[in-house]
């Protein structure tokens, strides 16, 4: 049985990416224990708390963070170990503009605000998408979906989506799906932590490739059923919303955000 950890990236308003990602890598039972055990042992070789854990971001836990080079290093630790494995990847992105609202500070300088409403349409619409392309990659194998816990903003919501949705909707066809999203704290699941940091990567390598491209250390883990090029993932592993944009905007935000992957991803 296939399980799927699923999580999300970039919800602040960022101009230089442009785009929230909603995401998952799917694991087999051999490499669930694999992961679970590389987790543990690089949280030891980096004398990390057991309890903390590992993300893209180094926030702080208990009062303290990493230091700088030993996060990077454990980063990237971990992108290599996921690389061997034979893990896929699925992301769903969606522009920031969906669900961020523009409005005035007290100086009345512009800003971009989260919308609770349309940020949680567009988790909505973005877990949709993800458990169908599972369902597509499943064929005729079942599997299980296991997501770090909602945020608050969308918590309540979309939990009652998931029941709502589960065993079979009209967005999905969960046949082969075998229960309703699952929630887990990330800190208590060692593939929800290297989910975090694989989406992390690909947020970071879309946002800023000059300085950061970890995407060819995981090009091969992007889910493709497509024949004629490895290279050409998009409608698979990598899928851009919306799907037929209304406006020009989107579809050269897009269009733009193609390119850059498919360059990045064999650089």
């Amino acid at each position: 049985m296939k399980t799927m950890f699923a999580d999300e990236s970039g919800i602040a308003w960022d101009e230089t990416i442009g785009f929230f990602i909603y995401g998952g890598i799917i694991l087999d039972e051999e490499t669930i224990q694999y992961l679970n055990k590389s987790v543990i042992e690089v949280k030891k070789k980096y004398r990390i708390e057991s309890d903390w854990p590992l993300k893209w971001n180094n926030k702080k836990w208990k009062g303290k963070t990493l230091d700088r080079e030993t996060h990077r290093l454990m980063k990237e630790e971990i992108l290599n170990l996921f690389s061997l494995t034979s893990a896929k990847i699925i992301i769903c992105l969606s522009p920031h503009r969906f669900y961020h609202d523009s409005t005035l500070d007290i100086e009345g300088n512009i800003v971009m605000r989260i919308n609770p409403a349309t940020l949680y349409r567009t988790h909505k619409y973005a877990m949709n998408d993800l458990l169908k392309k599972f369902e597509q990659f499943l064929g005729n194998e079942q599997g299980l979906v296991i997501a770090d816990k909602f945020g608050s903003a969308v918590a309540a919501d979309l939990t009652k989506h998931c029941i709502n949705s589960f065993p079979y909707n009209k967005f999905t066809g969960q046949g082969n799906i075998i229960n309703r999203v699952i929630q887990i704290p990330e800190e208590e699941c060692e593939p929800l932590q290297v989910t975090d940091i694989v989406l992390g990567s690909i947020q970071c390598s879309l946002k800023d490739s000059n300085t950061f491209n970890f995407l060819p250390i995981i090009k091969n883990n992007f889910w493709s059923n497509r024949t004629e090029s490895k290279n050409i993932v998009s409608g698979y592993g990598f899928n851009i919303y919306p799907i037929a944009a209304r406006y020009d905007t989107y579809q050269k935000a897009k269009e733009k955000l193609i390119i850059k992957f498919r360059k990045e991803i064999n650089t």
